[in-house]
């Protein structure tokens, strides 16, 4: 309606006027739009002194804030991403590099999810310069091959899990499960 020079009140003024019978057909063509997608804004508000703002914006147009957190993550990884941050658990008071990595990993996650890109674009923006870094393509690709080669589970953990339980239940020697 913004082409027309029309807001949602004059619309409804003149609309029927102009439209007649097919105002409630437009009418409830708007009110079923939905864009099909999801925003996650980031921001500084340069004039409370660089304070940051996370937000989501989805159908219909429903606003949800992340400030508190200063993080959120959207799309069919979304809740790996945000196990992976609160797990660690990411803070806005890290280190950069520390950040940098929380958020690395935390999409590294996300991309067993369905639709998610194996290609990672990172760029920073420093809160006071506004300087942008736009993460170096082979480093990233270093960081996420040092990442995969992490341990899931720490071996030496499952060997004294597996010693404690050889030494509290003799008699029945536990066997992995095949549970499936």
């Amino acid at each position: 309606m913004s082409r027309y020079s029309l807001e949602m009140a004059s619309f409804h003024t003149t609309g029927q006027q102009v439209l007649g019978k097919s105002h409630e057909a437009v009418v409830a063509k708007m009110r079923n739009f939905d864009l099909k997608c999801e925003l996650l804004i980031a921001g500084l508000e340069e004039d409370k002194e660089n304070e940051a703002h996370v937000f989501t914006v989805s159908n219909p147009g429903v606003c949800n804030y992340y400030d508190k957190v200063a993080f959120w993550a959207i799309g069919s990884g979304e809740h790996s991403a945000l196990s992976q941050l609160f797990a660690f658990p990411y803070s806005r008071w890290n280190p950069p590099a520390l950040c940098v990595m929380h958020v690395l990993a935390a999409k590294y996650v996300a991309e067993s999810a369905y639709g998610v890109g194996r290609k990672t674009f990172l760029l920073i923006m420093d809160a006071r310069s506004k300087d942008v870094v736009w993460l170096d393509d082979k480093l990233e690709l270093d960081v996420k091959k040092q990442w995969q080669a992490l341990p899931r589970v720490p071996a030496s953990a499952v060997d004294a899990l597996q010693k404690q339980l050889d030494n509290k239940l003799p008699s029945k020697k536990l066997a992995p499960s095949s549970a499936g």
